[in-house]
């Protein structure tokens, strides 16, 4: 599941995990996911080479594409008849090219031995001539640099002396297509592979190092060289462990840097000024791993990827905004704010376990945040260096031939739509069940065998659980809902094959007794955690579950009675969308009570939404609210009206390209629907259960693409739902 995703299942009778005999845990339970409206989606062609390339790049003009193939040949395709019409023999082996404004192509050649140096190899295709610059001898690439034009290049090398085995890092800056070498550095730091790049007109080098020089290992920064001296002109510490990839904006004013925090693992971008590296500021994102950052094809947007989610950054105002999930290969369109990205395999079987190992695809634009189309290209899937677009809508990416020692590319045309809708019913013989099953499909839909962080919560009353989706979302968790005395088969099996690093309980022993504490650590052998976090009452609960893993100093919560569930239930997809809590009051009052009062203040909550109308969060409770921070109120006529403004407030109707349906008449299968929702940003509709309201019919109905997730079985949402029937 991705990050930020919240999962909840429903809890009832325990053995053993790890050490225990496969006999004890018990067997999957059948698989309940069920297509029940196919989507047609545009798929790639594919077409024979002679040989794998291992990238492809297109020419300015289209009219020819480059194939690199990890050998010395370098093959020239024509993207219209998509055969091979030229053959260009490199002076040694190449597997990846930089394709400059002049036309030429630049890259890293050898291994880097005595008897086979490293070089950089500038080839004129319009030729075949091709220039090579030779690096230090004994040394292994470990970067390459190139301005635009193609006038300057850096070689980030490696070497080891084989007495002392010590490394020595240096960093060679020449003119590619003379061949002449204008300096070389010693550094002692580790360039990263992707981690430089040089300015427009060349004269400064930035690099990520993993230590700063002279300082011990572990620290790391970014480099600005001086391309003509090789004089390092400033540094900037960076907070980030594996500091990755280097970008500069298109004003070349600022430079971007993405690493791996070591204090929360999570993937941020450092902005400094160009060229003297002062701290503009630092973007977290939500990923678990270092991101790679690219400029969309107008330069209107800097792409970071690489993790559980695609965020979009405006290089001058620095807003972010996330476009899609987790991804891989994503290519910018050239002279465009969109992007195609491909996403990881995706389940399109009833079976849980059998997955579609082809990727999916869609074009996002960067600029707008929307969903343009969608694909399913039939590939497994390729990395952003390896694709390419030539001109607006095709894409060609490179993959394996059946044939021994052949390849193939793919082409997808971006101009097809897709059509209908896929609708995916998610149902099992009970709530826990439903809800396991549920969890199933958001962790493999997400490629992922591990949860960080399983909230068990009680399927019997509600009232603790609802706090609990927008903190297992903030914390990438799940949540499995129990019996008060035991844990259901479905989840043992769950936890068996999807192994939690934690299990928080929800709630306290009046609603999960002891004995499934004490069953769930029987069951992890002592090698997980298992917590309880509780209070009083469902409101200090509520309070409690904030605390522990929102931390102190909130800004902006949510609010909605403890006292019945559909106003909470309507809160939580969008305050996991904005990654924020939802805190539960006792609705009924005349005025607020002091302990919610005194907490709020406590975290210097500075904004306050209420969802629900007077009758569920009374005027006086609400003016208690507004005497310590402003106050908005989100409410309709009716819960799904509620619904509905709720999740307007924060998705954008016309761009949300998933939704997912529960019934309002219940809250069982609700509880199970944020897990699914989150990681893939979309609203969590409460609907009644024959009939979707007119509005929200009409346009699913007339948004192909969509792709729509019911929650329980047709007692609590009916056949006609999935057909869209209106009321």
């Amino acid at each position: 599941m991705a990050a930020g995703a919240a999962a909840l299942l429903l809890v009832a009778g325990v053995t053993a995990l790890g050490a225990a005999p496969a006999s004890a845990a018990p067997a999957p339970a059948a698989p309940t996911s069920s297509a029940e409206t196919s989507t047609t989606y545009p798929t790639a062609s594919r077409h024979a080479l002679p040989i794998e390339p291992t990238q492809l790049l297109a020419s300015h003009d289209g009219s020819v594409i480059y194939a690199p193939t990890g050998t010395t040949r370098l093959l020239v395709i024509d993207p219209k008849t998509i055969e091979v019409i030229r053959t260009i023999t490199l002076p040694d082996v190449v597997s990846t090219l930089r394709l400059t404004s002049t036309g030429h192509l630049v890259g890293l050649a050898g291994s880097g031995t005595a008897a086979d140096p490293e070089t950089v190899v500038d080839v004129d295709p319009s030729t075949g001539v091709s220039t090579t610059t030779a690096l230090p001898t004994g040394a292994a690439h470990n970067g390459l640099a190139v301005t635009p034009d193609g006038s300057t290049a850096a070689a980030a090398t490696l070497s080891e002396d084989a007495t002392t085995k010590a490394y020595t890092f240096e960093v060679t800056i020449l003119h590619p297509a003379s061949g002449a070498v204008i300096t070389t550095r010693s550094v002692s730091a580790a360039v990263n592979p992707n981690g430089m790049t040089l300015s427009v007109d060349g004269s400064t080098l930035y690099g990520a190092a993993r230590f700063m020089p002279g300082e011990a290992s572990g620290d790391s920064a970014l480099l600005a060289m001086d391309s003509t001296s090789g004089a390092v002109t400033a540094t900037a510490a960076l907070s980030g462990i594996v500091p990755s990839n280097v970008l500069v904006s298109p004003d070349g004013s600022r430079v971007f840097v993405s690493s791996l925090n070591e204090s929360n693992n999570l993937s941020e971008v450092g902005v400094f000024t160009a060229p003297g590296l002062r701290p503009v500021s630092t973007i977290t994102l939500r990923d678990t791993q270092e991101d790679v950052l690219q400029e969309t094809g107008d330069g209107s947007r800097i792409i970071a990827s690489g993790g559980y989610d695609v965020t979009s950054i405006d290089p001058t105002t620095l807003a972010t905004s996330t476009i899609g999930g987790i991804a891989e290969g994503v290519v910018p369109i050239p002279g465009s704010s969109k992007v195609y990205f491909g996403n990881p395999p995706r389940i399109n079987d009833p079976d849980p376990y059998a997955v579609d190992w082809s990727s999916f695809g869609e074009v996002e634009d960067a600029a707008a945040g929307k969903t343009v189309s969608m694909y399913h290209p039939g590939a497994d899937g390729f990395l952003a260096d390896e694709a390419v677009i030539v001109g607006d809508h095709d894409l060609y990416f490179p993959g394996p031939s059946a044939t021994s020692g052949q390849g193939d590319i793919d082409h997808l045309d971006l101009n097809e739509g897709y059509s209908q809708v896929a609708v995916s019913r998610h149902a099992g013989p009970d709530r826990y069940t439903t809800a396991v099953d549920v969890a199933e499909y958001a962790a493999l839909d997400a490629n992922s065998r591990r949860t960080s962080t399983l909230f068990l919560v009680s399927g019997e009353e509600y009232p603790d659980a609802l706090s609990a989706g927008p903190v297992a979302s903030h914390e990438g968790g799940q949540v499995l809902l129990t019996t008060k005395t035991t844990l259901p088969n479905a989840v043992i099996s769950y936890i068996t094959h999807f192994i939690p690093h934690k299990i928080v309980i929800v709630g306290s022993t009046a609603s999960i007794s002891q004995h499934v504490a004490d069953e769930a650590k029987t069951l992890t052998h002592g090698h997980i955690p298992v917590e309880r976090v509780a209070g009083a009452d469902r409101y200090a609960t509520s309070r409690a579950l904030v605390t522990d893993f929102f931390g102190s100093r909130l800004k902006h919560v949510w609010i909605a009675t403890g006292r019945d569930f559909p106003d909470a239930l309507a809160t939580v997809s969008a305050a996991s969308f904005k990654n924020e809590p939802l805190i539960l009051v006792d609705g009924s009052r005349s005025t607020l009570d002091s302990t919610t009062a005194a907490y709020l203040r406590h975290e210097g909550v500075t904004s306050i939404t209420v969802v629900g109308s007077e009758s569920s969060v009374s005027t006086g409770v609400a003016q208690g609210l507004a005497s310590i921070a402003p106050v908005a109120r989100i409410s309709g006529s009716d819960r799904y009206e509620t619904s509905k403004a709720g999740n307007d407030s924060v998705f954008p109707r016309a761009t949300t390209a998933t939704a997912v349906l529960t019934t309002g008449e219940g809250w069982a299968d609700a509880l199970a629907g944020d897990q699914l929702a989150a990681p893939l940003h979309s609203p969590m509709e409460l609907v009644p259960p024959t009939c979707l309201p007119d509005d929200f019919a009409e346009q699913l109905s007339a948004h192909p693409g969509v792709n729509v997730h019911l929650l329980g079985g047709t007692p609590s949402l009916s056949t006609e739902i999935a057909n869209f029937a209106a009321c």
